[in-house]
């Protein structure tokens, strides 16, 4: 089982549980899909405008490389 949340300071943002048993493996293509260009934008949009530079926490598990590198990039082009 996988488990993905944000929050910041004084802010709570979503979790979700990705359940290997009743769904695929995660990779780095749901990772991106689902979580950056899905919750963690939205999350991004709606508290982070008082925030210069957001900082993304991850543990260097493989699906957090590749062609993550650049979306997680784009995202946070978009908060400045």
């Amino acid at each position: 089982m996988m488990f993905w949340g944000a929050f910041r300071w004084g802010k709570m943002g979503p979790g979700v549980f990705f359940d290997p048993e009743d769904e695929k493996k995660v990779n780095s293509t749901i990772y991106q899909d689902q979580i950056l260009k899905g919750l963690l934008q939205e999350f991004w949009e709606k508290s982070f405008g008082d925030v210069k530079v957001p900082i993304v926490m991850e543990d260097n598990a493989p699906l957090h490389k590749k062609r993550c590198i650049s979306v997680r990039k784009e995202l946070e082009m978009k908060c400045h």
